[in-house]
């Protein structure tokens, strides 16, 4: 099964899910300095001291990953209202299905933006997803769950073969979204396909079982 077109953008009522740019590297340095505390447990490059240069380096190389398709995707969430950095989320190829990561900022926690937007952009890949967390990270399964994912026992990884993490799949999609989204969908190459504003069409469907898929998202950047 090849992969499915990947939106460009999409609007949620609270968030903008887009790719990467270098217009907010600012907003994003500060949201990464400001979330420290909260990544430095379970996400290895968590630092306290990010310069705005890093962080320019780390959005051009995922612009740049972006358009070859063996590498992840990662889109950055911004606030509706402020444009100020919520998280990011990022989809990585594998077996024809997408593993799924994800960070949210220290500012936004709590408040149901990554949900919004992580249901909002996986609603619309035509693709299997799953994801682990780390077994001690109880935010990241909620947030999971509350994005459609079903507990799907345990996955080991490379890296710590001794250590089971929870292991997640999408087992419900939906086609779904709410009035008022709007996403525009590319091809591989970044070319605008198609535009949608949502009206509020339902279609949902059971994903197709699937094998265990690649080794887990160990992203070494925001």
């Amino acid at each position: 099964m090849p992969y499915p077109d990947l939106p460009r953008t999409l609007s949620t009522p609270r968030t903008l899910v887009v790719r990467p740019a270098p217009a907010f590297a600012q907003q994003l340095r500060q949201a990464l300095l400001d979330s420290y505390a909260l990544h430095q447990p379970f996400l290895a490059w968590a630092k306290p001291d990010w310069t705005l240069k890093e962080v320019q380096e780390t959005l051009q190389l995922s612009a740049e990953e972006f358009l070859d398709p063996a590498k992840e995707k990662r889109y950055f969430v911004l606030a509706a209202d402020s444009g100020d950095v919520i998280g990011c989320i990022g989809l990585r190829p594998g077996n024809d299905e997408y593993e799924v990561g994800y960070w949210a900022s220290q500012a936004s926690s709590g408040q149901g933006l990554l949900r919004e937007a992580l249901t909002c952009l996986l609603d619309a890949v035509d693709a299997p997803v799953w994801l682990t967390t780390d077994i001690d990270n109880l935010a990241s399964q909620r947030l999971a769950e509350h994005a459609g994912f079903v507990a799907a026992g345990s996955h080991l990884t490379e890296s710590d073969p001794s250590t089971p993490r929870p292991l997640y799949r999408r087992a419900l999609r939906t086609d779904s979204v709410d009035a008022g989204t709007t996403l525009a969908l590319d091809d591989i190459v970044g070319r605008t396909r198609l535009n949608v504003a949502a009206a509020g069409v339902n279609n949902s469907w059971v994903s197709p079982s699937v094998g265990s898929g690649p080794e887990q998202l160990q992203p070494n950047r925001p």
